[in-house]
């Protein structure tokens, strides 16, 4: 009886014990949040590296999707120190007062969630990640910035590209690319804040194929959070792989032609290989230039001048 009783005893100190052992997880894992934050503290000691969209042919083997090096200036709260504002200003070209309302404007995009298990509603902005804080910089105006960031803390040029359309053809089948929003952040880890992803045409249908895969850079930071170099000299690093060209059935110089013949005109053409059953030209007028839907400084300036 007593053995029995020991066995017993041991297996309810067992269960116990399991018990305990669960339920710091549970509140570590999901209703402490700075389990959470810390976890991706010691995740952005590595950059990821995004590689360009897969470049587009025609029939013929013309590129009719290609892609431009573009820069972010990006931004790390939390390395940021004792930040001059009216200095950091002159150096982007803005006013003190824009670079308030930007700090603002990101955090107010990031949205708020609601912790159903504290009652808490907290903002999805955490200051131990990056952000871009201006996009879309050209290699000549990055030129400008670059050389001083090392007296701004917290603030790093990240290189990123966006879509070039050599033929000012074939809108309605590009399609175009926009910033991804907070769920599609949540929803799929590819995409950080700033990242572009497929709205319309090939570029959403093909969006998966188009991405490639992510290389990862980790990287050694100072006490003053300052980047000195990689980590193990890169042993650990990863490169980022371009996903592969992709061959249309369109015949971009069809395109073209139609589009000429349907100018200052409403109608719509369908060219059809009989045989194979691809389309070789699909015209949609009124049209315009993809190029005009490239990045969000330049459709800003397109409606500021309209």
């Amino acid at each position: 009886m007593k053995s029995d009783a020991r066995k017993y005893v041991f297996f309810v100190i067992f269960i116990l014990i399991g018990i305990l052992y669960i339920s710091k997880l549970f509140y570590m894992q999901v209703v402490d949040d700075k389990w959470a934050l810390r976890a991706q503290q010691i995740a952005e000691k590595r950059r990821e590296i995004t590689p360009p969209r897969a470049v587009v042919f025609d029939r013929k083997g013309k590129k009719i999707i290609s892609n431009k090096t573009y820069y972010n200036l990006m931004m790390v709260e939390k390395n940021i120190k004792e930040l001059d504002t009216v200095a950091f200003a002159n150096l982007i070209g803005w006013t003190a007062l824009e670079v308030r309302e930007r700090f603002f404007a990101i955090r107010k995009g990031e949205g708020r969630y609601y912790n159903k298990h504290t009652g808490k509603t907290t903002s999805n902005y955490q200051t131990i990640r990056p952000y871009p804080f201006i996009k879309e910089l050209t290699a000549e105006e990055m030129a400008l910035i670059a050389p001083y960031l090392e007296n701004y803390q917290g603030f790093y040029k990240e290189v990123t590209s966006m879509r070039n359309y050599p033929y000012p053809n074939g809108a309605n089948i590009m399609g175009y690319l926009a910033e991804v929003n907070r769920e599609e952040v949540d929803r799929d880890k590819f995409y950080k804040p700033g990242s572009h992803i497929g709205r319309s045409g090939i570029e959403r249908f093909y969006e998966k194929d188009f991405r490639g895969q992510k290389g990862i850079k980790y990287i050694v930071t100072s006490a003053m959070n300052n980047v000195v170099g990689s980590f193990e000299n890169g042993k650990y690093d990863t490169l980022a792989v371009q996903a592969p060209p992709i061959k249309l059935g369109v015949d971009i110089d069809l395109q073209a032609y139609g589009e000429k013949l349907l100018k200052n005109k409403r109608g719509c053409i369908v060219a059809i290989d009989p045989s194979t059953g691809e389309i070789l030209a699909l015209v949609s007028s009124p049209n315009f230039d993809p190029n005009l839907l490239v990045g969000n400084r330049k459709i800003r300036k397109i409606i500021q001048h309209y």
